[in-house]
Formats: C-alpha cells, structure tokens, sequence
C-alpha cells in the first residue's frame, strides 16, 4: 500500500452468512471516522486492525482503509451492491477523485464499538426469527435450532441488545456454529 493515502476494501458475508451493509475501521482515528460517517452506511462498527489484513497494512504505511461488508456469499444482493457503490462514490468525492457524488447521502451512520454472536450449543437445523437490520434487546428469543424431526432442541438469544448485523443463512449447524451478529449501539441502553 506504499504510496496509498486512502482505502476501501469490499466483502461480502462469508461461510453461508449474510451482513447488514456496514463499515468497520478504528473510529478513534478522525479521518477513519470522518470517511465511516462519508460513506454513509447504515452502521460503523469500531474494530482495530487485525495483522496482516489490508486494514492492518494500511495502518502500518499510514493509509485509511475502511472495511465495507453486506450482502451474502455466493448470491446477489442488490441492496448491498447499490449502498456499497453509493458509499465509494461518496467518499471518492469527498476526496476530489471523482466529480462530487450526486448519490444523496444516507441517513446518519450509527455507531457500535461491541458486537457479540449467538452461536448453536445444539447441532440441527436453524430458524432464525429476526432479520438482518432488526432492532433486539439483550435476551431476546431470536432463533431456534430443532432436529430432523422438528423438534427444538435450542433456543437461540440475544447476547446483547441492538442491531442485527449478521445471520447465518444456511439452516444445516453444528454445535458452536455463529448463528446471529448483534452491535451494540452508542448512545442505547438496553445493551
């Protein structure tokens, strides 16, 4: 990244997941958090860098990168797709790359500086009651995982309150499978 001010690395879910579009970065580094708030999407997770990721490297040569994430594995999610592309351009207009974005910014961004999965202590197969986007409080009963036969075997809670960022979309689990992606939300109680 020698030379790069400025990144956006783009993903998907992954391992038959689907996220909530988002953009992590270290929100306590001002132009991290001023891109995060650019970009415009629905939620800004906090995260440090982790070694040897593009975050990671940007860091150490003195980049910005933010991480975007929506959408699922091996499937098309338009939404996902439109607040991605919208999300770019904005900040590469911010950034005079590209004439402004005539893209209208979003809503505000919120933000979360915890997030926490719920994961199966039973294998079989998951239902999950809530969707991507859907507002939870700490305890709530958010998905079942039930046998062969239909019968429950696990109810699946919230871990903590807020948002749902993350769900697992293929129903086949097994024991210690991460099942739901709560974010906490700043400025919220209920967490």
């Amino acid at each position: 990244m020698a030379g790069a001010q400025v990144g956006i690395d783009l993903h998907s879910g992954s391992d038959h997941r689907a996220n909530l579009p988002q953009v992590r970065g270290d929100l306590d580094d001002p132009a991290t958090a001023s891109l995060a708030a650019i970009f415009g999407a629905p939620i800004s997770i906090h995260a440090q860098e982790r070694s040897g990721s593009l975050r990671g490297e940007g860091a150490s040569s003195g980049c910005t990168v933010l991480l975007y994430e929506g959408g699922g594995a091996h499937r098309y999610d338009s939404h996902a797709v439109e607040v991605g592309a919208a999300g770019v351009l904005r900040v590469l207009g911010s950034l005079d790359m590209v004439p402004k974005s005539p893209i209208e910014h979003r809503a505000r961004t919120v933000i979360s500086r915890k997030t926490s999965w719920s994961r199966a202590h039973h294998g079989g197969l998951f239902r999950p009651h809530v969707a991507l986007g859907e507002r939870v409080v700490l305890g709530q009963h958010i998905g079942t995982v039930a046998d062969a036969t239909g019968l429950t075997v696990g109810k699946i809670s919230a871990r903590v309150g807020g948002v749902v960022i993350g769900l697992r979309m293929n129903p086949v689990v097994y024991q210690g499978d991460a099942l739901a992606h709560v974010a906490t939300i700043e400025g919220q109680s209920g967490s």
